[in-house]
């Protein structure tokens, strides 16, 4: 069956639950002897909440630098390096000017 190494097909399916969408959507596409083995490997593997929060870090002239999490955000403001400018997003205007900066858009690997 579809569901085997799980316990019972209510079991799978609630593995299926929880799935990442984008995991759900991929497993819709495999052969039926595959999809355990691929849920298996996504509970493992995929990334269990937000990998980025969508807070900015901004220049003091309004540039964006980078993209970051709450937790982030929560650093430079108990530091004291920055300050809320926006709340939807959540933006940050860096009391300091950093050493090296790139427009977030346009940084390369290299850099």
């Amino acid at each position: 069956p579809a569901w085997h190494p799980f316990e019972s097909e209510a079991a799978y399916d609630a593995a299926v639950a929880e799935l990442p969408e984008s995991c759900r959507r991929k497993l819709q596409s495999m052969p039926m002897e595959k999809r355990a083995r691929y849920i298996q490997f996504a509970n493992r593997f995929s990334a269990k909440r937000k990998v980025y929060g969508n807070c900015e870090l901004i220049a003091k002239d309004g540039t964006v630098l980078a993209k970051c999490d709450q937790k982030k955000i929560q650093w430079y403001l108990q530091k004291g390096l920055g300050e809320i400018v926006g709340e939807d997003p959540i933006r940050v205007m860096l009391t300091f000017e950093p050493e090296w900066r790139g427009v977030y858009d346009q940084v390369t690997p290299e850099q």
